[in-house]
């Protein structure tokens, strides 16, 4: 009986002790392990089958969805032993372009290869350099690469790949992703539904000044200039050319307006005859929405105008109904909210979809017969996003998922089956096969990705609402240590971003908490975040509060959120540090600058420090050009308050940042300078706006030490 309850306590000794691992740096680093498990490439590949591919990496699965059938279709030692001897070894699954239930190509060292089931030997397709800028297949397996900036497309008739464009430099780019990736631009390469056109943008940057950017490796250290378009001055020049496979045709839209004008959200119509351009002045408080002539590239017409006196911001292009092509549905703010519009294709507005206090995130696809429209949204609560489909007939509305997480799907090309998607707090990744007729019914296919931080110690995370100073509600993130006794004073580390286009507390897998914060509340800290006004899915009002004043408002709601956390008994209030990057980064060094006393430390990287520096596109939509703004420019220029730093800062940045150049960061240390303040600045010379890779390990390494050693904490 003795030796039973000996063996009874060492077995409950080595369950607690499991339960107490912690994190380390390297493991959150480098370890992708600690991340949930979801299978890759999880897409339809025609109405009756989807495929995915495992967790391991090694096998590609197709499922019959109506009898939820699963069949290994290939392995990766098979596909690799497919790869001729003369290619680079295949290390991973490429990316899959499904052609058929059986067949699918891919890319790989400078071949598009096709594979098809039950045939044991790929086929290639098409040829490219393998060291291209970008590059775009279409359906019928013709390719668009873009290589030292010139536009290619290989031919499947001639088994040649054509140069489109000869000029091509640093000055003058053709196929690439114009306007800073801004406005929902993704890509420079469009393919017509049939394969047999191809769009693409063309970028004229020869009025665009450099940035001497500096290769540091070689000796002596060499220039790297980048064309950087700063607020207020000289902007890209971009056209939009169409080329005909067929005839070897080419020509350019003829856009009317601004040379500095931005040509966004480009589609096709779904018969290709026609181009459609979300056409948004300089300014960025009017979008027009046009309609060009795929053949001549002659403009037809001006659909409709969509103004703000802030700014608009396009970031869907329309949504074409296939059985009624001259029908489409169209995302807009114009209520206040992001909802969809259906539109015909004379510009009439025929009705207005959804309606109501929050955002429409994302369209999901219609039925065949496109009676309903899925779509996902931020109904519920702006924390969670669900699923929900719309009788296109009758406007009646049904949700789909419930429950708090973020819901999304997958919808076959009829409609006849959905693929849920769903991370909660505490649920890592789950997929769930319906069939999505009149009413969903579950099917018997299911995947649940296990818990990656099963054995780890995590501390309670709580969401709390707090009130800006106008009873705005803000969401706030709070976590504890795991060994947290309300009897003892902890220090803080606040985590901050708080600009557009960002949400960072939601119902996501642990309230969309980065592992390293908690990592710190392994160390003892409690660890906070507040999403202020500015950021994102909480409608236009909250997101335009900060126009023309950055840096203003957000800090007011972080301050409100450091008063919260020093009316908590078990807060140390002499000992908080704040950190964030980028628009983090921003924040806070404003903090630290301009609210101080309110944090001991601060850690800023890739700080945004002069608006004036920053790019044209983002910049001037949330600021105003600089000599139109002059007292919101040098009310948010964070050199105008070095002199009242108290307390210790933190500022680092990579010198191969394209993003916000070094230039922020060494205006900001000639004011320390200047008003003879001691700072401490880390460079990353290789490293351009974050720091990734092995390196990563070292940017925790050295923020955590300093937080530590400027609080006089000693672990």
């Amino acid at each position: 009986m003795q030796k039973t309850f000996l063996i009874f306590l060492l077995l409950i000794g080595s369950l607690v002790a499991a339960q107490e691992k912690t994190f380390t740096l390297r493991e959150i680093s480098n370890n992708s392990s600690l991340y949930p498990q979801r299978p890759a490439q999880l897409k339809w590949v025609d109405s009756r089958y989807f495929s995915y591919i495992d967790s391991s990496g090694e096998k590609l699965y197709r499922v019959l969805a109506k009898k939820s059938e699963k069949s290994l279709l290939i392995d990766l030692p098979s596909l690799k032993k497919m790869i001729p001897d003369s290619l680079a070894a295949l290390a991973r699954f490429p990316e899959l372009h499904w052609q058929d239930g059986s067949s699918f190509s891919f890319l790989h060292d400078g071949y598009l290869f096709s594979f098809r089931n039950g045939v044991d030997t790929l086929r290639w397709e098409a040829r490219y350099d393998s060291e291209t800028q970008a590059r775009e297949i279409s359906d019928n397996n013709h390719m668009a690469y873009v290589k030292d900036y010139n536009l290619y497309i290989w031919k499947n008739r001639t088994k040649k790949a054509i140069a489109v464009s000869h000029d091509g430099s640093r000055e003058l780019q053709y196929g690439l992703a114009a306007s800073r990736y801004e406005f929902g631009i993704r890509k420079g390469l469009f393919w017509s539904p049939d394969g047999q056109k191809l769009a693409f943008y063309r970028i004229d940057q020869s009025h665009v000044s450099d940035y001497p950017l500096t290769d540091y490796h070689k000796v002596p250290a060499a220039p790297v200039p980048v064309k950087y378009p700063m607020n207020g001055d000289s902007s890209e020049h971009v056209d939009i050319g169409i080329y005909d496979v067929s005839s070897g045709r080419l020509v350019y839209l003829e856009s009317k307006g601004p040379y500095d004008q931005y040509l966004t959200n480009i589609t096709w119509s779904p018969g290709g005859n026609y181009l459609y351009v979300a056409v948004v002045n300089r300014e960025q408080n009017e979008m027009q929405l046009q309609q060009f002539d795929a053949r001549s590239g002659i403009f037809i017409k001006t659909l409709f105008t969509e103004k703000n006196e802030k700014y608009v911001e396009p970031e869907h292009g329309p949504r074409f109904l296939k059985k009624s092509p001259d029908k489409f549905i169209w995302f807009s703010e114009r209520d206040g909210h992001q909802h969809l519009y259906l539109y015909n294709t004379s510009g009439q507005l025929l009705a207005q979809l959804t309606k109501g206090p929050f955002e429409v995130t994302r369209i999901i696809g219609l039925d065949a017969a496109e009676h309903y429209l899925y779509y996902q949204s931020t109904e519920s609560s702006p924390l969670n996003r669900q699923v929900y489909r719309l009788d296109l007939r009758n406007g009646e509305k049904t949700a789909l998922s419930s429950g708090d997480g973020f819901h999304d799907a997958l919808l076959s090309p009829t409609g006849y089956y959905l693929l849920e998607t769903f991370e909660g707090p505490e649920t890592p990744w789950q997929i769930t096969l319906y069939r999505s007729a009149k009413k969903l019914k579950e099917l018997p296919f299911r995947y649940a990705a296990p818990n990656p931080l099963a054995g780890y110690s995590l501390g309670k995370t709580d969401i709390l609402t707090l009130k800006a100073d106008d009873g705005t509600p803000l969401y706030a993130r709070l976590i504890k240590p795991a060994d947290f006794d309300p009897a003892k004073k902890y220090p803080v580390m606040v985590y901050v971003y708080g600009g557009p286009h960002v949400q960072l507390v939601r119902n996501s897998w642990l309230y969309g908490a980065q592992l390293f914060l908690h990592y710190m509340s392994q160390q003892g800290y409690i660890v906070f975040t507040l999403d202020n006004r500015g950021s994102a899915n909480r409608g236009l009002e909250f997101e335009q509060a900060i126009f023309r004043q950055m840096g203003t408002l957000e800090i007011e709601d972080q301050e409100a959120g450091v008063e919260y956390l020093k009316s908590l008994p078990y807060v140390d209030a002499e000992r908080m540090a704040v950190f964030g990057w980028s628009y983090g980064g921003y924040m806070s060094t404003s903090l630290m600058l301009r609210k101080p006393g309110l944090f001991q430390v601060g850690v800023a990287g890739g700080p945004v420090c002069n608006w004036r520096y920053y790019e044209v596109m983002y910049g001037e939509r949330y600021m105003d050009r600089y000599f139109e703004n002059q007292e919101g420019f040098e009310k948010s220029r964070l050199a105008n308050y070095a002199k009242d730093l108290e307390g210790s800062l933190l500022v680092i940045h990579g010198l191969q940042d394209a993003t916000v150049v070094p230039q922020h960061s060494m205006e900001l240390m000639n004011a320390f300078i200047e008003a003879r303040k001691v700072v401490h600045f880390f460079a990353y010379p290789d490293h351009p706006h974050n720091v990734r890779g092995p390196d990563r390990e070292h940017l925790y390494r050295i923020i955590e030490d300093f937080i530590n050693t400027q609080l006089n904490i000693h672990h």
